[in-house]
């Protein structure tokens, strides 16, 4: 699904760089961390800026993460920003990839 130098990156700031790197990347994470998770999206907006490119604004629930001690993380959404090409074959492929935390602001933080 990605293109050949399709960039991803991470809610956690982990970045690749070309398909290859990506599934591996996307495989670790999936191996471990994210064994257990599940994924429910929740909103999803598309705009197309060429007819050959679009960008897609999705939110998703993810739960079932493990920390590293192995403990069941609480369920939080993510949004993610998709870039996304139509090849000569006209396929869709990604061409960026970037996913963000959705989290309220916390007025109790200390500063």
């Amino acid at each position: 699904m990605y293109a050949p130098d399709g960039d991803f990156v991470s809610v956690r700031g982990e970045a690749a760089n070309g398909a290859t790197e990506v599934e591996a990347k996307l495989a670790a994470i999936l191996a471990t961390r994210a064994r257990n998770a599940s994924l429910k999206t929740l909103k999803m907006t598309i705009r197309f800026v060429r007819p050959d490119v679009a960008l897609v604004h999705v939110t998703n629930e993810l739960g079932g993460l493990v920390n590293a001690n192995g403990q069941t993380l609480l369920a939080h959404q993510e949004l993610s920003l998709q870039v996304l090409v139509k090849e000569n074959d006209g396929a869709w492929r990604l061409t960026a990839f970037q996913n963000t935390l959705v989290a309220p602001f916390d007025e109790s933080r200390p500063k």
